[in-house]
């Protein structure tokens, strides 16, 4: 048997035992004022980071290989697995995605190291104080909770494979970039409980901490909007979101994260909200470990989870208490440092952010309420519920639809004071738009939906009104300055990446509500050569074929599809995987910027009293769902676009 595996385990162990030794050299060194162990201390982040490397190194070659000594590889891949799906086996499961998250924790960790010289250099050591307690934490509960290296004295011949549903490109990228947005928030957290030591929070602490907060909800915003493609295409019920708790879980901590984005704003430009903003960097972080919690503990049901390990769930509510609990402790203790007023208007930008703030805050607590719910229930009247789609929708749609009202004039208003006729005046022209946009929608559909009617308008208002707002301030720079033609001059002082981001939501908004309000669908059982009309689109079924893959076998549809934009086909699948008894569909679609004809392949029945074979066949026409994915890149670009023209001002009067 191979060493690689012993080797990397040991190099596990090893850096948690570096990286507890570097909390106490760091603390002691602070303690004492020795500014020789604060040195050594923080020198010893990159050391564990190359060692947590070489424990996820170790089993990603194991998965490669196909070593089924290591139990890991043996329950969660498969020798007939394609190479991608054999490295993405790692993360597939729960022991491996937890070494994926705590090597993230530890990257995060050498990135602060890397750039530690923006910083002082004993806020730095306090921020390697809090990382070195969330990394230890993490390392303990991978080693004696969730170990990935356990082996198998006697190998089996072949392993029992991925879950087929997991095997699919978007999945391999979607865990880590969840991972990539969960973790990263610990640093927002570190940041918050240095800040909380040291007994400073003020706007150059925003100024670092942003780009870290900035960078995590890019990232989470990526994981969300894969996962929702994924579920949408691959799962093969149609939609795009369930209201499952795992999704739930990764929605609350971008929510908080959002908010907190916005409320460093207030506090970068105004050196406001310092105690509010240190709360939701605390909840950001802590909504993160929440979702680890509901995902790997099994105390809720969800498709999506990991483990059905209570064990495992008490060891993780362990860490969540205790890192949560530290952190609120030395909140509560230093509370009055952070405590005070800014003079604003009631109508100004300050009021808008707050106003911002809690409708994310509170839409976050209503997901997290519905998500446990089931679990209160259940542990103190011993009655199973379940809390789905109708109350999330319900309870949430009031909170989206004001924020979408305000999200225009919000960000359009001026600091300090303005004034309210001014700043609608300025948005004049996207109320006409989307009233024209709502006459538009009632005169096309007669009698639309609520939804339909409110969701198309408010969306060109907050398009037209980011629009506006780019315009307004791109209109008064002076283009006779010598940076005039800079690229990167003209978008800092227009808040490009902020309209852009905002247009993102508008769009995703009209997704939403014209597939919720105007999807069409239809289920039959079809024989070859039957034909059927569905929403304009003339549908032949012309028959199955059965075809053998590497690692499945596919019963492949033929449609034929005849529709005002030309004829095309479509094959979905029913797949057969031989290695976990496991069968599948995979769907197809025709893809228009207007609408997407969606068909899934059902079972084959062939009932007894008849002689005649069927297949079932659902069609659906889903109008502008592309919306949604055009949306979510928007926004996602939008964020890249604010991190990278705001990336110069973040190292300016930083004392060494």
């Amino acid at each position: 048997m191979s060493s690689t595996i012993e080797i990397g385990h040991f190099c596990v162990i090893l850096a948690l035992i570096l990286s507890i030794s570097q909390l106490f050299i760091i603390s002691l060194g602070n303690l004492k004022e020795w500014v020789e162990w604060i040195s050594i201390g923080i020198f010893i982040t990159p050391i564990v980071f190359f060692l947590v490397l070489m424990g996820l190194l170790s089993i990603l070659f194991a998965f490669i290989r196909s070593d089924f000594s290591l139990m890991l590889v043996a329950q969660h891949s498969h020798s007939l697995k394609p190479m991608l799906y054999k490295i993405t086996g790692l993360w597939g499961n729960h022991e491996g995605s937890m070494m994926l998250w705590v090597f993230f924790m530890s990257l995060f960790s050498l990135l602060l190291f890397l750039l530690r010289h923006q910083y002082p250099v004993k806020f730095f050591s306090y921020l390697l104080i809090s990382q070195s307690i969330i990394v230890s934490a993490f390392l303990y509960y991978l080693i004696f909770a969730s170990n990935p290296f356990v082996r198998i004295l006697t190998p089996p011949p072949d392993g029992l494979g991925l879950n087929p549903v997991l095997q699919d490109p978007a999945l391999a990228f979607h865990p880590p970039m969840l991972y990539l947005g969960y973790v990263g928030l610990c640093i927002s957290y570190s940041f918050a409980v240095a800040g909380m030591i040291e007994g400073k929070v003020d706007s150059r602490w925003a100024s670092w901490v942003r780009p870290w907060t900035l960078v995590s909800w890019i990232f989470l915003t990526i994981g969300i909007s894969l996962g929702s493609w994924w579920a949408y295409y691959e799962l093969g019920w149609g939609g795009f979101w369930f209201w499952d708790p795992v999704e739930n879980s990764s929605l609350m901590p971008w929510l908080a994260a959002t908010a907190l984005l916005h409320s460093l704003n207030v506090l970068l430009k105004r050196n406001f909200l310092k105690s509010w903003t240190l709360l939701l960097a605390l909840f950001a972080f802590t909504f993160s470990l929440i979702g680890t919690f509901i995902v790997r503990s099994g105390i809720i049901a969800s498709v999506h989870a990991f483990a059905v390990d209570p064990e495992r769930g008490i060891y993780l509510l362990l860490i969540i208490l205790l890192l949560f609990s530290f952190a609120f402790v030395l909140y509560i203790y230093r509370f009055k440092n952070f405590s005070g007023n800014s003079v604003f208007g009631i109508f100004s930008r300050e009021s808008g952010l707050i106003f911002n703030n809690l409708l994310l805050t509170v839409s976050a607590l209503v997901i997290f309420l519905g998500t446990i719910w089931p679990f209160i229930i259940e542990v103190f009247l011993g009655e199973q519920i379940s809390v789905g789609p109708p109350y999330f929708n319900l309870s949430l749609a009031p909170f989206a639809f004001i924020m979408g009202i305000f999200l225009p004039l919000g960000a359009s208003i001026k600091w300090r004071r303005d004034f309210v006729l001014p700043s609608i005046h300025r948005l004049q022209f996207a109320f006409y738009i989307s009233v024209a946009t709502a006459a538009i929608i009632i005169f096309i559909f007669k009698n639309p939906s609520f939804l339909l009617f409110t969701g198309g308008a408010l969306s060109a208002w907050i398009i037209i009104g980011s629009m506006t707002d780019f315009w307004s301030r791109f209109k008064n720079i002076n283009l006779s300055s010598k940076m005039s033609s800079s690229i990167t001059f003209i978008l800092t002082r227009t808040e490009f990446g902020k309209n852009i981001s905002h247009m993102g939501v508008g769009l995703l908004i009209f997704g939403i509500a014209a597939v919720s309000t105007l999807e069409k669908e239809i289920i039959k059982e079809v024989q070859v050569g039957d034909r059927f009309i569905l929403a304009g689109y003339e549908i032949t079924f012309n028959g199955v074929k059965r075809k053998t893959r590497s690692n499945y076998i596919a019963d492949v549809a033929f449609l034929s599809i005849n529709g005002e934009a030309g004829t095309f086909t479509l094959f979905p699948e029913k797949r057969f995987y031989s290695s976990q008894e496991a069968v599948t569909s995979e769907v197809a679609i025709k893809k228009y910027i207007s609408q997407d004809v969606y068909a899934v392949l059902g079972d084959f029945r062939k009932p007894k009293d008849s002689s005649e074979n069927y297949w079932v066949l659902r069609i659906y026409i889903k109008p502008f769902i592309s919306f949604i994915w055009f949306g979510s890149f928007f926004v996602v670009l939008g964020g890249f676009i604010s991190l990278f023209i705001r990336k110069r001002n973040f190292s300016k009067n930083v004392e060494i």
